[in-house]
């Protein structure tokens, strides 16, 4: 994140319908399958196609993200939102370094 146009995008993209990415996961939580999202949609939702090659790359790396983890889940393994979201607060606290 770089100046205040990296953080304009980072807050856009945590916080308002604008974002692609966002919207996409509102509608997600309210229940729409993503084929019925992504068919109503013009614009490319980059996070959808990018959320497995994160993964991907994180395992490669002995990288741990479970929160990465968990939307490629959604995404492309039919996984249930409030059960992924129930994991990532059952997570042990842990020292990170």
């Amino acid at each position: 994140m770089m100046g205040l146009a990296g953080l304009g995008d980072l807050t856009l993209t945590c916080n308002a319908m604008q974002s692609r990415n966002f919207s996409l996961g509102v509608a997600l939580g309210k229940g729409t399958p993503l084929a019925e999202i992504l068919a109503g949609r013009l614009a490319v939702t980059e996070g959808v196609a990018s959320a497995a090659s994160v993964v991907t790359l994180a395992k490669s790396l002995g990288v741990e993200l479970p929160i990465s983890e968990g939307v490629d889940a959604i995404l492309h393994h039919g996984r249930d939102i409030d059960a992924v979201v129930a994991e990532l607060l059952a997570r042990p606290l842990r020292q990170e370094f």
